[in-house]
């Protein structure tokens, strides 16, 4: 289901009162529900460039519902490792070894060596405590010797959330973390905006987990004079991103959702998704 799939169902002729009704895909009425949420979700963000799902026919590779209709590939089967949430389905990673990728993509990176553009990032995303940082989506590469970092979102080893953006040639960066240790074992859907203004306080980070309901970042996390980022080559990683020497960085939880966009929401339209992920997840984040 890409941006080519909208023709061949008519998102608008689905009742929006069948919200409540947790039908699962599959189903002719869950199948319909995730048409119309798709749809929501992209017309509520615009320029949606990745929005990663479940789905309960996964095995090694995943359908990405973003305009592109990029294909994400498993590291190894997911039969097994999928499970109905709401209407919806969940990822349950190891924390080791489970993560996916997407081959480099420009439209995945947001500076030019001189000027950011605005994006944003999010996730819905139930949190396992860890000693490590733990990556949900990343353009990241650690790699010795052949660094090229461009931004990643995550927790860190203390489960503080974080957004950060490199600027690999000044191996500088700007980001912004919630110095507050996410909840576990708790739902939440957490995202990151940055406004492309070049300096940490551009940056924005959102949680919602049913508790709290607001803009939470609150501590800087700069390193040297940073610039902008740089359109490098590195891949898109789901739950992961690259180190040193191996991948590193793996998520420990599970994960229902993950976007990103070329734009940086504002607070009112991640309300407003807020309440199409409870209808559809059958939550209350």
């Amino acid at each position: 289901m890409n941006r080519h799939s909208f023709g061949g169902f008519p998102p608008t002729s689905v009742d929006r009162a069948w919200y409540g009704v947790q039908a699962p895909e599959g189903s002719s009425v869950g199948d319909q529900l995730k048409f119309q949420f798709v749809h929501d979700f992209h017309n509520t963000l615009g320029d949606v460039r990745l929005l990663f799902m479940p789905d309960g026919a996964d095995t090694t590779t995943n359908s990405d519902l973003g305009v592109d209709g990029v294909t994400w590939t498993y590291d190894a089967t997911v039969a097994g490792n999928l499970t109905r949430l709401g209407s919806g389905m969940y990822w349950s990673t190891d924390g080791t070894a489970d993560e996916a990728d997407t081959p480099d993509d420009t439209r995945h990176s947001f500076g030019d060596s001189t000027l950011d553009g605005p994006f944003s990032v999010g996730a819905l995303v139930r949190v396992t405590a860890g000693t490590v940082v733990q990556d949900i989506l990343s353009k990241y590469s650690a790699a010795t010797g052949a660094e090229l970092r461009e931004w990643r979102f995550g927790i860190d080893a203390s489960e503080f959330l974080f957004l950060e953006c490199w600027d690999e040639s000044a191996n500088a960066a700007i980001g912004r973390r919630f110095a507050t240790a996410l909840a576990v074992d708790t739902w939440m859907l957490v995202v990151g905006v940055y406004r492309g203004t070049r300096v940490a306080d551009g940056i924005d980070l959102y949680l919602y987990d049913g508790t709290t309901r607001a803009v939470v970042d609150n501590t800087d996390q700069n390193t040297l004079t940073y610039v902008a980022m740089e359109n490098l080559t590195s891949v898109t990683k789901l739950a992961s991103s690259q180190g040193a020497s191996a991948i590193t960085g793996f998520w420990a939880g599970d994960i229902a959702m993950v976007w990103l966009t070329a734009s940086a929401p504002t607070s009112s339209a991640l309300w407003a998704i807020r309440s199409l992920v409870n209808s559809y997840f059958d939550l209350n984040v």
